[in-house]
């Protein structure tokens, strides 16, 4: 499942990092020809980010090669960094299990269903129960 939440920067320190599978950041993009931005467009490029092996990358597809960010730490601060900007937007990606039981929150046994469905956004993609 993927999710778009609506909170502050300030709440991606609640989140339970081994408990989301990746990131995806939704950032407007230029549209550019040989390596010229002509005109800005309301068009939008989507990130990536993801852990593997124990350290956080950027997968860009705009990048040459995955760019690794490091550890939880230094993606929280990345991903703060980017929600700065207005118009980025972050969803993030869980499994069923941990939608339905909220731990992608690390205080989530505290926090009931009512309060995790009014605070989401959106269910961009899910799948039946």
């Amino acid at each position: 499942m993927i999710f778009g939440f609506s909170f502050s920067i300030d709440k991606l320190d609640e989140l339970a990092l081994d408990n989301i599978e990746g990131f995806i950041l939704n950032t407007p993009s230029d549209y550019k020809l040989a390596g010229i931005s002509l005109l800005r467009f309301n068009r939008k490029h989507w990130i990536t980010f993801r852990s593997i092996g124990g350290t956080y990358y950027n997968l860009d597809s705009k990048l040459k090669e995955a760019m690794p960010i490091g550890s939880e730490d230094d993606l929280r601060e990345h991903l703060k960094s980017q929600l700065s900007k207005n118009e980025n937007e972050l969803l993030f990606v869980v499994t069923d299990q941990v939608h339905h039981d909220g731990s992608w929150r690390r205080n989530f046994e505290c926090v009931s269903r009512e309060t995790l469905v009014s605070e989401s956004t959106r269910t961009v993609n899910s799948t039946p129960d």
